[in-house]
């Protein structure tokens, strides 16, 4: 962990009684950072499916990506209400044109083609029906795995995310107790608490805590040239930091 910390003394009157004279008392500012973070293994993962035909003919192209992505969508709905995913999304399918050489010397001539796309997504809670559904799919025709974004679910990400802001607070007082001690100072009293990047005039990164790592899965190739599906989900990590303003 990264500690900073500063410490400034200023002066502070007080009397005792009218008879008294004024008595400056030192009270230093001490400044800290506070951090915590944990790994917990991932509960949800998001395959993404990509459709891609291409080809001479228009017509051809689209039917092709359209009957893929019906029966991709068909199946994503079958997993949600079967239990095995939590949701489904889908893009419509889009065409283009794009131009294309062949050929080679003076027998090369440009052609005219068309590529129709779609991209589906399926959150899945069983990674069984994850792995099993995205090596079937890697098999069909204009369709590929394009990649596995692995992530937590909202109530365990929610329930974690609060246990680290106490730790972190608790971090930062203990550092602040930890500095007064060994100066020979009482126990310090906070004064004021941010969130990351929210301390006025730093700047900064935007509040609160790191996003969920998200692993990125590619397809490999086994000796034999075949597909096989890499399929291991990933720890998330997720962390807060603050910095807190301490007085002693």
């Amino acid at each position: 962990m990264k500690t900073r910390a500063a410490g400034t003394v200023a002066a502070r009157e007080s009397g005792r009684g009218s008879d008294s004279p004024t008595q400056e008392v030192a009270v230093v500012s001490i400044a800290v950072t506070g951090e915590a973070g944990t790994r917990i293994a991932a509960e949800r993962g998001t395959v993404t499916i990509r459709i891609e035909a291409s080809g001479d003919d228009r017509t051809v192209v689209v039917d092709r990506a359209v009957r893929q992505h019906a029966a991709l969508v068909a199946e994503a709905k079958a997993f949600v209400e079967a239990g095995d995913a939590t949701a489904w999304e889908a893009a419509d399918v889009s065409t283009g044109v794009f131009e294309e050489w062949i050929g080679a010397g003076e027998t090369q001539e440009r052609v005219r083609r068309f590529r129709a796309q779609a991209r589906v997504s399926v959150r899945f809670a069983d990674f069984g029906a994850l792995g099993a559904w995205s090596l079937d799919v890697a098999g069909r025709e204009d369709v590929a795995v394009e990649n596995v974004a692995w992530a937590l679910s909202s109530g365990t990400r929610a329930s974690a995310v609060d246990t680290l802001r106490a730790e972190a607070a608790r971090d930062a007082t203990a550092r602040a107790a930890a500095y007064a001690a060994a100066l020979g100072l009482p126990t310090p009293r906070l004064t004021a608490l941010w969130e990351d990047g929210l301390r006025p005039g730093t700047g900064g990164s935007s509040p609160g805590f790191p996003e969920p790592a998200r692993a990125m899965r590619a397809m490999a190739f086994d000796a034999g040239g075949g597909p096989t599906l890499e399929l291991q989900p990933q720890d998330i990590e997720l962390a807060v930091v603050l910095s807190a303003d301490l007085e002693a």
